[in-house]
């Protein structure tokens, strides 16, 4: 009896031995093919995400995402440079019927006339032949190595009075209509376009006063030197003399003494075409 009760004691040892290596062995193994710890969602019912794979069906694409259609762009506005007015504009007619009619009758108030703002007064180019011509000019450029910009440009001889209008260039009319000044461009053709000048850049401009004209030679002479000056102040630029020299006194005593030298009345000049 003794020697049976060791034999079954020995296989008991032997038996939680086999039991708790099994236990110790378990969670390796299962490590090892991938199945989830103990206590974990794998335990408590919960199916773990699967990769995708051939075997799992044909592959499905994703959806395409609602088309949205976009609102039509909006016409784009052109740019009109402040100041300036198309020549070949006309003002629209109030009614459609005669013009006296009654702007009652139609239905809207009939609007009232726009004044007359000083870049659309009007300007005469009248100068006498070449023959009988004397014209006395100066040149305004860049103080530094940066050229002019055109929109410094076109306000500042807005500023001083001046219009666009015939030969392409602008024109200071007198009282009476008839161009006092002229300026252009230096580089040539010399021409000035208000519609696209905000956009460019100039070397300078030639300032010059036809003779004779509407002023004596000596009051139109001091009248472009008050008038260059201004612009030259407005566009932070220099005075030259008509052939680019520096505005000095000899320069400016000479021109005095041509302008002097042109004695008589203004005369009446012929139309510039």
């Amino acid at each position: 009896m003794a020697a049976l009760r060791w034999i079954l004691l020995g296989i008991g040892l032997l038996f939680l031995v086999a039991l708790a290596a099994w236990e110790l062995r378990r969670p390796r193994q299962a490590a090892e093919r991938g199945e989830p710890p103990l206590g974990s969602a794998g335990e408590i019912g919960a199916v773990p995400e699967q990769a995708p794979s051939a075997a799992s069906g044909p592959r499905q694409r994703a959806s395409a995402p609602p088309r949205v259609d976009l609102p039509p762009l909006e016409p784009e506005i052109p740019f009109e440079p402040e100041g300036y007015t198309d020549p070949g504009a006309q003002a629209p007619h109030a009614t459609r019927g005669a013009p006296g009619a009654d702007a009652g009758d139609a239905g809207f108030a009939q609007p009232s006339a726009p004044a007359v703002l000083p870049s659309e007064r009007s300007v005469r180019v009248q100068w006498p032949p070449d023959a009988q011509r004397c014209v006395l000019a100066l040149r305004i450029v860049a103080a530094g190595e940066e050229s002019l910009s055109g929109r410094s440009v076109r306000q500042s001889l807005g500023a001083c009075g001046f219009v666009h209008g015939a030969l392409q260039i602008y024109h200071q009319p007198a009282e009476d209509g008839r161009a006092l000044l002229s300026a252009a461009s230096l580089r040539n053709p010399g021409t000035l376009d208000p519609a696209t000048m905000d956009f460019q850049r100039f070397a300078g401009l030639s300032l010059f006063a036809v003779l004779p004209g509407p002023l004596a030679a000596s009051a139109a002479l001091d009248h472009l030197l008050h008038t260059a000056r201004d612009l030259a102040q407005r566009l932070n630029a220099r005075l030259q003399d008509e052939h680019g020299a520096p505005l000095d006194a000899t320069r400016l005593e000479s021109m005095r003494r041509t302008a002097q030298g042109l004695s008589g009345p203004p005369t009446h000049a012929e139309p510039s075409g």
